[in-house]
């Protein structure tokens, strides 16, 4: 079995009896990126002055894309024993690299790769995201989605210290709603057809 850490993907586990779901997103994404400077998000010593940038998860605005690739899995990737959920499964987490690389790409070909720019796999529910989203717009056995970070860093006196020079907006403008990827199974002749959201997420974080 493949296990999902051999995938170098990124997911959020939330407690929301602890912490909200983007807090959690937030203060990860601060920690992968801090090179050892401690940040905290959405907090301030002087919030009677502090106004920062509003936190928001929106879909790309661009049109849906579908990968053209001629990837598949065999039985004995997954297990001994075909299970269609397990198979769902590790097609999702596939395909959510795949879409993965493609935005990263996507992103280095537009001149967006900057610092506060950064892509990166993550679990999304549906009812996390700001944009209006359809029921049945996604197609995932997993509730993974790639997510463009825009991050906005300020001093901990509240001065505004960095943001990425492209705005948020057009960031949005520049990514797929969706990326949709085509995935068989090459003994019993099973496909699955992911449909993955593609979101950006604008958020502060701040010196302490």
């Amino acid at each position: 079995m493949i296990h999902e850490s051999e995938f170098n993907y990124r997911i959020v586990y939330s407690n929301e009896s602890k912490m909200n779901r983007r807090e959690l997103l937030r203060v990860l994404a601060c920690t992968s990126i801090s090179g050892g400077t401690f940040l905290t998000a959405g907090c301030s010593e002087n919030t009677a002055s502090f106004n920062p940038v509003s936190e928001t998860i929106q879909l790309g605005t661009s049109t849906p894309v579908s990968l053209d690739t001629d990837l598949h899995i065999t039985t004995s990737t997954i297990s001994s024993t075909y299970d269609s959920e397990e198979f769902e499964s590790e097609v999702t987490k596939r395909a959510s690299v795949l879409v993965h690389d493609y935005i990263t790409r996507q992103l280095t070909d537009q001149g967006l790769r900057e610092s506060g720019i950064s892509p990166e796999r993550v679990r999304l529910r549906t009812d996390e995201i700001d944009t209006d989203v359809h029921t049945d717009e996604f197609k995932r056995a997993i509730p993974l989605a790639v997510v463009v970070n825009h991050r906005y860093h300020y001093a901990n006196d509240g001065e505004l210290i960095h943001h990425p020079t492209v705005d948020f907006d057009t960031l949005l403008s520049q990514l797929p709603r969706t990326v949709t990827v085509a995935v068989s199974e090459s003994i019993h002749f099973s496909e699955y057809e992911a449909v993955l959201p593609v979101a950006g997420h604008r958020y502060w974080t701040q010196n302490t």
